[in-house]
């Protein structure tokens, strides 16, 4: 887990996906936005047949995936 000079947070879990958190605000915790993907996780990119690089949580009403 990265703390970025802008405190923005970044995760980069052991099969190679970056996940952007971004920063903490009252409006729209860190916390909450992992849950988010957590919980959508299994009915959406789980069952992509595409190995995916990046998702970027900084969206109030979702994500988004990558290639690159």
């Amino acid at each position: 887990m990265l703390l970025s000079s802008r405190l923005a947070w970044q995760l980069k879990l052991s099969n190679g996906l970056t996940v952007q958190l971004g920063r903490d605000s009252e409006k729209d915790r860190v916390e909450d936005r992992l849950a988010r993907f957590v919980s959508a996780f299994p009915q959406t990119l789980a069952k992509s047949r595409q190995r995916l690089d990046y998702v970027d949580l900084r969206y109030s009403s979702g994500f988004a995936a990558a290639r690159h």
